[in-house]
């Protein structure tokens, strides 16, 4: 073979393997692509349920022992009855979201509403929660009727829910916010004069993150409601019954057999 031909030989050879590399890259960025997309789950019956959440301490969240103390008891709950879980921590509405559109199999810990009913079965209560008002101390704020909050700016949460009364008062000044922080923030700079607030969570929070500013703080007397801690499962889920039956019979497990205490 003549060097002519040889390196035409070559030259062919190397366009042959450019094209098969090209094409293999870009194979494994659709790959890539199909991959990184989040896939609902089918509607098939597992033992492993996936759930989802905020990280709200010290009832639960990541950093916490086992995952806090709900977390610690919907796992006992569940392995009693042969199932495992996992669980992700994500911003709240987003857990909302992703729940509704079958990402999740169950919500972990959320206050009952009407509206989530009609798509969320819920389990036997968790655990009890207060939820307060929240002012600058120094700032005297009493109330025995929503009328009487009328005068204040009152920050909230995004997302959450309060009790019906509250959350439909839409002759109150509620401004809702992501972040617990800037609620804080707004109530000491005096933007807001209150927080609606777990009083457990919010405690709980500044204690741990802002130490200093806990003497600033006041608990407004009169408690807005003492609400209940739920799991939720999603309804379009024709295993929803079976999940809900089956999570409340190990709850009554653990709680006859002392592990809920």
């Amino acid at each position: 073979m003549t060097n002519h031909h040889a390196g035409h030989e070559r030259g062919h050879t190397l366009k042959k393997n450019q094209f098969f590399w090209r094409g293999a890259l870009a194979g494994l960025i659709v790959l890539s692509a199909v991959l990184s997309v989040r896939i609902p789950p089918g509607h098939c019956r597992t033992d492993h349920l996936r759930f989802v959440t905020v990280a709200w301490e010290p009832y639960y969240g990541p950093t916490l022992l086992n995952q806090g103390y709900v977390t610690e008891i919907t796992r006992a709950a569940l392995q009693r009855v042969g199932y495992s879980m996992e669980i992700a921590f994500v911003p709240w509405k987003r857990a909302l979201h992703d729940t509704r559109n079958g990402y999740y199999d169950a919500l972990l810990g959320l206050f009952f509403s009407d509206e989530r009913a009609e798509w969320i079965a819920y389990s036997e209560p968790i655990a009890s929660v207060q939820v307060v008002f929240f002012s600058k101390k120094g700032k005297t704020i009493r109330w025995n009727t929503l009328e009487d909050l009328k005068p204040y700016t009152i920050g909230t949460g995004l997302g959450w829910v309060y009790t019906e009364e509250f959350d439909k008062a839409d002759f109150l000044k509620k401004e809702p916010v992501r972040k617990i922080e800037l609620n804080l923030r707004k109530l000491l700079e005096g933007r807001i004069d209150l927080v609606g607030a777990s009083r457990n969570v919010f405690l709980h929070w500044v204690k741990k993150d802002h130490p200093d500013k806990l003497d600033e703080l006041a608990i407004v007397p009169k408690p807005l409601s003492e609400n209940k801690i739920f799991n939720g499962f999603r309804r379009e889920d024709p295993m929803h019954q079976t999940y809900v039956a089956e999570f409340n019979k190990g709850l009554q497990i653990i709680k006859t057999d002392g592990t809920f205490d």
